[in-house]
């Protein structure tokens, strides 16, 4: 894990803070499975020191989610620190997978799905 502060990189991909948004973006042609989801949430907490935050999460790299990786985003554990989430969809899988999130996971703090980062940002601008 590479870290300078304001900036990492982890297994899943990277992390930053910009103007009191989290933006998170997938390493290309990530797989993510219930291990490395609570891995990733883990490194996020750390990366956020305890400061509730919205975050913008692009998952246009994301190739595939095992369920209970899903199911497990959806968790009070796993929202932690994160007062609302936009995700970012580049194609047909990625948002279907984030409007299929959407529908059964039930996330308990507001999340939108984007096509793309502006309009994310937009969105989050009230939850900073």
């Amino acid at each position: 894990m590479r870290d300078s502060g304001n900036y990492i990189e982890t297994k899943l991909g990277r992390m930053w803070l910009e103007d009191g948004i989290i933006f998170s973006e997938f390493w290309e042609n990530t797989h993510i499975t219930l291990e490395n989801a609570r891995m990733g949430v883990q490194e996020r907490l750390e990366f956020m020191h305890d400061i509730s935050r919205p975050v913008l999460s692009d998952i246009r790299n994301v190739s595939g989610i095992d369920s209970d990786a899903r199911d497990y985003y959806a968790t009070a554990e796993a929202l932690r620190n994160m007062t609302a989430v936009g995700i970012v969809t580049g194609n047909k899988f990625t948002k279907l997978y984030a409007n299929f999130f959407l529908k059964f996971s039930k996330p308990v703090i507001p999340t939108f799905v984007f096509s793309n980062v502006a309009a994310g940002l937009r969105w989050l601008e009230q939850y900073k």
